[in-house]
């Protein structure tokens, strides 16, 4: 390194430190590339940590040919295309493409393909077009990113308190598992209590019906286990309804009461951990669609780029299912509220009655390189163990 500091003299998670990573900057002419390269960083980290530390976008971008894989395989009346995507992201299509360029939707095809010969993944997800870099073999582009930190937590959601239909005993049973397992952070997307006035008719599903007998009957009744600490978001059966008309919020009443629980926000928050590594707590709204994971894509596709969490758990659904997308490893959390007539009228006559153990390995960057969800169902008729 030019009179620097060598990489071994740098210290870790050195780009964490704002005044250490401007001076990296100016010792490699503010060229996210040149920094990357001379301290075996990935670039995408400098990118991230440069928007994170409030710098402006690098003035210098390098060669090309030093950034891009391939890029002397690429032939070169087909460099305006390879330009165009990296300008577009990933949310053009064929005939944005061929708009942006004034050519025929026919000649971005040919060129997509000659891309593709030249080391380029180019693919149609939703009728946008993605390209994603091949790694260069021998290169071992994934080398030491398992050299990571393993974080495990809990996740329960959609606890529904007060209904008739909740699942109290399971619950119970999900935190002594907890305990046995060792997790000491749980989170919770949503749907602490079951409300009042949510749908036609919920008056009859409900055993506690005021605000303050749901609050009290969660604060009383909801598992408390020594050295566990549930983040919770609130979600449509604790805002909306006849409470939120009120202006009242049971998750507030209900973590002033609980020392074991911190109030994240309304229907969405985001947590990040010590490595950068970001989950995303969502209550969304509306169906579930057509396919179990149709909505967890969707939402994954709603993320500008550079803003997207590493892990989204979304309840609100009463479904399970893990998905990959957009790489978001996304996660419907299941439920503790078992049947009811809403439920059914909306498909759910048969609720995912569960809870997750997650465990994650994350990179220094903050990236997942090993997601592993395990599932825990109740199933309907079955007694829970003690």
């Amino acid at each position: 390194m030019r009179g620097g500091r060598g990489v071994s003299e740098l210290p870790e998670n050195w780009w964490r430190d704002k005044d250490e990573f401007v001076a990296r900057l100016a010792e490699h002419g503010d060229n996210n590339y040149a920094v990357a390269e001379a301290t075996g960083v990935a670039e995408a980290t400098i990118r991230k940590w440069r928007t994170r530390h409030s710098l402006p976008a690098s003035s210098r971008r390098g060669a090309a040919e030093s950034r891009v894989p391939h890029l002397a395989a690429v032939p070169h009346d087909d460099t305006w295309l390879l330009a165009l995507l990296k300008k577009q992201g990933d949310s053009a299509t064929v005939e944005d493409l061929a708009d942006a360029a004034d050519v025929s939707p026919k000649r971005v095809r040919e060129a997509l393909t000659r891309l593709g010969e030249g080391g380029f993944r180019v693919e149609e997800e939703a009728e946008r077009v993605v390209l994603t870099r091949r790694a260069v073999p021998g290169q071992n582009v994934h080398k030491a990113l398992f050299r990571g930190k393993t974080v495990r937590f809990g996740v329960v959601s959609d606890t529904h308190l007060g209904s008739k239909h909740e699942r109290l005993d399971e619950l119970h049973y999900a935190y002594n598992v907890f305990r046995d397992e060792g997790i000491t952070t749980v989170y919770h997307p949503g749907d602490l209590v079951c409300g009042y006035g949510i749908f036609p008719g919920q008056n009859t599903e409900v055993h506690k019906h005021t605000y303050n007998d749901q609050v009290d009957y969660a604060v009383e009744n909801y598992p408390r286990v020594d050295g566990i600490h549930t983040y919770l978001i609130g979600g449509n059966h604790d805002l909306e309804g006849a409470w939120g008309k009120a202006g009242a919020n049971p998750c507030v009443a209900f973590c002033n009461q609980r020392d074991d629980f911190t109030y994240l926000g309304d229907y969405q928050a985001t947590v990040e951990l010590e490595q950068g590594t970001r989950i995303y707590l969502l209550h969304p709204k509306g169906g579930i669609g057509y396919a179990a994971d149709y909505k967890v894509r969707k939402l994954a596709e709603g993320f500008e780029s550079g803003s997207k969490p590493n892990v989204m758990l979304v309840g609100h659904y009463h479904r399970r299912f893990d998905v990959e997308a957009r790489g978001i490893h996304s996660l419907l959390c299941g439920c503790f509220e078992a049947g009811g007539s809403f439920g059914a009228r909306l498909g759910l006559s048969d609720p995912a009655v569960g809870f997750h153990i997650v465990t994650l390995t994350v990179a220094d960057d903050g990236s997942v390189v090993r997601w592993v969800p395990e599932w825990y169902r109740f199933w309907p008729g079955r007694e829970v163990a003690a």
